[in-house]
């Protein structure tokens, strides 16, 4: 069964926001988190995705508005890598692909403003990220590599 990307956090007003952050807000205020965030929350891959806050058993996650699609290229639109298709991979990279990889999840958990980008620095961003969380399987299909929460 292949799942689509997970959001672990979005974007609000050019800034990072983690969704443990926004979960515990949403426990606070359910009706008015809500509203602060409607049509405010977006795709951390390609800026463009309007995301909803949803709930199910107390917890809260993010989900892409249905008629808002994924830019070119963004991850968030690619499914996940089973982990037939992981495995596979994790063991055919280097050591320095694999530091690249862990460099860039570090990277990710440390907070910073995002910049807002032209759409000619989200096609370089994503070319990046393809080479470093995005896989092929054996028939050619695109996939994710699948990233979990640390908090």
């Amino acid at each position: 069964m292949f799942t689509k990307n997970k959001f672990q956090y979005c974007i609000h007003n050019h800034e990072r926001l983690e969704l443990h952050e926004l979960q515990k807000e949403y426990q606070k205020d359910k009706a008015g988190t809500k509203l602060k965030y409607e049509s405010q929350l977006f795709c951390p891959g390609c800026y463009k995705v309007d995301l909803v806050i949803n709930e199910k058993k107390g917890k809260i996650y993010l989900s892409s508005h249905p008629k808002s699609p994924h830019g070119d290229g963004c991850e968030y639109s690619l499914e996940s890598a089973s982990k037939i298709e992981l495995k596979e991979y994790y063991e055919k990279i280097d050591a320095d692909l694999a530091e690249q990889l862990l460099n860039r999840i570090l990277e990710e958990k440390v907070p910073r403003v995002i910049q807002p980008r032209s759409f000619n620095s989200l096609q370089n961003n994503n070319e990046v990220s393809d080479v470093k969380f995005v896989l092929e399987n054996k028939i050619g299909i695109r996939k994710y590599l699948p990233r979990r929460s640390c908090s």
